[in-house]
């Protein structure tokens, strides 16, 4: 499995976790546990999403061919810091 493909797993599962996150905010009765294992996995799966766009990074750091192609989405309007990674994944593949 590639770093990217990983880093979409994570992505997705995050995303599912913030939306029980916020069911469970207007779930008077969802217990402490419950909440507290959400809350754990969330930053678990923050943590890991944070060490695998470091690892993208630092790739594309190593790779001229990869730094060429991010210095050019960069010059795209509304393409950013946060954007540009997913997006260099995204043309990768």
């Amino acid at each position: 499995m590639s770093g990217r493909s990983r880093r979409d797993e994570v992505t997705d599962w995050l995303q599912r976790e913030r939306r029980r996150s916020a069911a469970l905010e207007v779930r008077p009765d969802a217990t402490p546990t419950v909440r507290t294992s959400v809350k754990r996995l969330l930053q678990t799966l923050e943590d890991a999403l944070a060490d695998l766009e470091r690892a993208i990074a630092d790739q594309v750091q190593q790779q001229r061919r990869l730094q060429v192609a991010q210095e050019r989405l960069r010059t795209v309007p509304g393409v950013g810091a946060r954007v540009v990674l997913p997006l260099l994944v995204a043309c990768e593949r």
